[in-house]
């Protein structure tokens, strides 16, 4: 029992840590020569081949920059289309609409991972721990007692975990000033996982002062 207790406790702790983010930085990069200028308007753009999941990755990252001050425009409201636009079409948008940063992400790797719970045993009697006095008195209680114990084997889980590259440029020198790779796990909706990666690349900016 006293092991089935920990065994629940454990479990629930992963969930509530699960729950929290799905997404975590693997490393990230600021230019050394950076002078820490705060930006004021960013062009959001994603690169995906499914138009939708674009539209989902821009439209959170935007709004949780809107939500601290920072202006943003998400890229397909300029570029409506799936086609890729070309440099120019990109350049003009930039200097005609005044845009000082432009944030591209990117799915740059996707992989399986696996994780081997091991077996465990416990018993299922009231007390929350284990009495062998008790348990081996006689025969009966030997046999009554053994349907107690329970014996669960190991298994193997697999899940998904998607990687991203995520980069900032300086609009007036076109210099990468920010870049983060991130993974996140394939463990819920799109639109929870998405928003999962803008919060934790949010965070990332904000640690480096970016906003």
């Amino acid at each position: 029992m006293a092991q089935q207790l920990y065994r629940i406790i454990l479990i629930t702790l992963l969930s509530t840590l699960c729950a929290c983010s799905a997404t975590r930085l693997a490393g990230t990069w600021i230019n050394p020569e950076y002078q820490g200028k705060r930006f004021h308007k960013v062009l959001v753009m994603g690169v995906c081949q499914n138009e939708t999941y674009r539209r989902i990755f821009e439209d959170s990252m935007s709004r949780e920059l809107m939500k601290r001050g920072i202006r943003a425009e998400p890229g397909y409201t300029l570029f409506p289309t799936a086609k890729k636009p070309d440099k120019a079409a990109i350049a003009g948008e930039i200097s005609g609409q005044g845009f000082d940063a432009l944030i591209i992400s990117q799915m740059t790797g996707k992989m399986t991972e696996e994780v081997v719970h091991p077996g465990y045993t416990y018993f299922l009697g009231a007390p929350l721990w284990y009495e062998p006095p008790l348990y081996d008195r006689d025969w009966f209680d030997y046999y009554s007692r053994s349907y107690d114990i329970v014996h669960e084997p190991a298994y193997v889980s697999s899940y998904q975990v998607v990687t991203v590259q995520s980069n900032i440029y300086d609009t007036a020198t076109n210099d990468l000033i920010w870049s983060a790779t991130s993974e996140t796990v394939m463990d819920r909706d799109v639109n929870a996982l998405i928003d999962s990666l803008v919060n934790t690349l949010i965070d990332g900016m904000k640690a480096k002062g970016l906003i």
